[in-house]
């Protein structure tokens, strides 16, 4: 693992800023879920495939947004020490 997973791992991911964008991110999942889904049994694979599309891409920018700030923060307490 490298030394960026290693600080992610031991340090952000148990965060309370982790935890709670992780919250942000099933609720909004959940959210497009009960939106697309009328009934389970009618739903095509290309469905599942848009619900599985839909729910990676909101993980992406979850993990990009929360990964640049957490960045950010890490330069400006190396500056400032």
């Amino acid at each position: 693992m490298s030394r960026i997973g290693n600080i992610y791992t031991e340090s952000y991911s148990k965060s309370s800023a982790a935890i709670s964008a992780d919250g942000e991110l099933s609720e909004m999942i959940r959210e497009e879920i009960v939106d697309r889904i009328e009934e389970p049994a009618s739903m095509t694979k290309e469905c599942v495939a848009d619900l599985i599309y839909a729910g990676s891409s909101y993980g992406q920018k979850a993990g990009f947004e929360s990964g640049f700030n957490y960045a950010i923060a890490l330069i400006f307490e190396s500056l400032v020490n």
